[in-house]
């Protein structure tokens, strides 16, 4: 009886063992999918930071190219020109009443308006405007992206034109 007892605690034993090696087998093969996902060159947290580079330059292609900055102009030396650059914030009737009498700002906003410029500014966009000995506003020429929009008076009043 003593022998059945040794045979029986033998195959227990052995199956305890089996049980033992498995559970090191699963846990190994734990800490290597641990390292591949966390620790490792590419891993996970890499993959997100190049996840979110590629849609924000997916997302920028999308909004269309990068607007080509006009470098500005120096001041020309003679009062009667004036000359600067768009702003942030800027608006084109705001950007003429500040240098013009409003009549004449008006006046130059409705002939852009007539000759199909959409009185919508960019920052960066160069502008000048040029008096005449009068005072009066002789010409204003403002360059977008789009080409550049000249204002001149005529005997008829202020007629605007699109030169590319």
């Amino acid at each position: 009886m003593a022998a059945h007892f040794r045979k029986v605690r033998a195959e227990r034993g052995e199956r305890g063992r089996g049980t033992i090696r498995l559970l090191l087998v699963f846990l190994a093969l734990a800490g290597v999918n641990v390292y591949v996902i966390l620790v490792r060159p590419g891993n996970l947290g890499d993959v997100r930071a190049q996840v979110t580079r590629i849609r924000a330059e997916a997302q920028a292609d999308a909004d269309g190219p990068k607007k080509p900055t006009v470098p500005q102009r120096e001041l020309p030396p003679d009062p009667r020109e004036v000359a600067g650059v768009v702003g942030r914030g800027d608006t084109l009737t705001g950007l003429l009443r500040s240098r013009l009498p409003r009549a004449e700002a008006d006046a130059t906003s409705r002939a852009l308006r007539d000759a199909g410029f959409d009185l919508v500014l960019h920052v960066g966009d160069a502008w000048r405007a040029r008096r005449d000995d009068a005072g009066r506003l002789s010409q204003f020429e403002l360059e977008t992206p789009d080409g550049v929009w000249v204002v001149e008076r005529t005997e008829d009043g202020l007629e605007a034109r699109r030169s590319h």
